[in-house]
C-alpha cells in the first residue's frame, strides 16, 4: 500500500497528463521571473549610475524594486482571493514587464524612473511572491510538496543565469536594449500562465 502511494506522488503526479502542461507553465513562469529579477538586481545599479546618478542614488533606486515588491505582494494576494488566480498573476507579470521597459526609457527623468521602478517591483515581485500559492492551489495534496519544490528548483537556475546574461547583453547592446530584453523575458510568464 505504501509503495502504491509513493508511486502516485512526486514527479509521477506532476507529469501526469492532466497536470503536465500546468507543471511546465509553472516552471517556465518561475524560471523567467527569477531570471529577470536577479538580472535586474545585479545590473540595474550599474546602469542607473552610468546614466549620471551617484552610487548612493543608484543603490537607493534599486532598493525601490524590493519596496515595490512588498506592496505588490499584498495587492496581488488580495486580488488572488477575489479573482481567477492565474489571470491575476499573469497580469502582475505584464505590469512588471511594461514597467521594466519604461525604466529603460526614463533613465534621465528621476521622477518617472522612480515610479517605473516601484511599479516594476509591484508587478514582478508581487507575482513572484504569489507563485507558491499558485502552485499549491494547482497540485493535489499528494503531489503538492514536490510540485512546489520542483518549481522553486527550476526557478533558481534562472536566478543563476540572469546575472551572467546581463554581462553579455551589456557588451552587445545599450541600456535601453537591456531593459527591453528583460521586459520581454518578464512577459513570457504572462503567456505561460494564460496557456496553463
Amino acid at each position: 500500500e505504501e509503495q502504491a502511494k509513493s508511486a502516485g506522488t512526486g514527479m509521477a503526479v506532476m507529469l501526469t497528463k492532466p497536470l503536465c502542461t500546468g507543471t511546465l507553465a509553472l516552471w517556465v513562469t518561475y524560471f523567467a521571473g527569477t531570471f529577470a529579477y536577479y538580472l535586474l538586481m545585479g545590473w540595474m545599479p550599474t546602469l542607473i549610475q552610468e546614466s549620471g546618478a551617484t552610487l548612493r542614488q543608484a543603490t537607493l533606486a534599486t532598493s525601490l524594486l524590493a519596496l515595490g515588491g512588498i506592496i505588490g505582494a499584498f495587492c496581488v494576494g488580495w486580488l488572488m482571493d477575489r479573482f481567477e488566480r492565474n489571470s491575476v498573476v499573469a497580469l502582475a507579470f505584464a505590469v512588471g514587464g511594461v514597467s521594466v521597459w519604461l525604466i529603460g526609457q526614463q533613465a534621465h527623468n528621476p521622477v518617472w524612473l522612480t515610479a517605473s521602478i516601484i511599479v516594476a517591483g509591484m508587478g514582478l515581485n508581487g507575482a513572484m511572491f504569489s507563485m507558491g500559492a499558485l502552485a499549491a492551489a494547482f497540485y493535489p495534496t499528494h503531489g503538492r510538496s514536490s510540485g512546489i519544490a520542483w518549481m522553486y528548483g527550476i526557478g533558481r537556475i534562472g536566478g543563476i543565469l540572469g546575472p551572467i546574461t546581463g554581462g553579455i547583453l551589456l557588451r552587445t547592446n545599450g541600456a535601453e536594449a537591456f531593459f527591453a530584453v528583460v521586459a520581454t523575458t518578464i512577459l513570457i510568464p504572462t503567456l505561460a500562465l494564460w496557456a496553463k
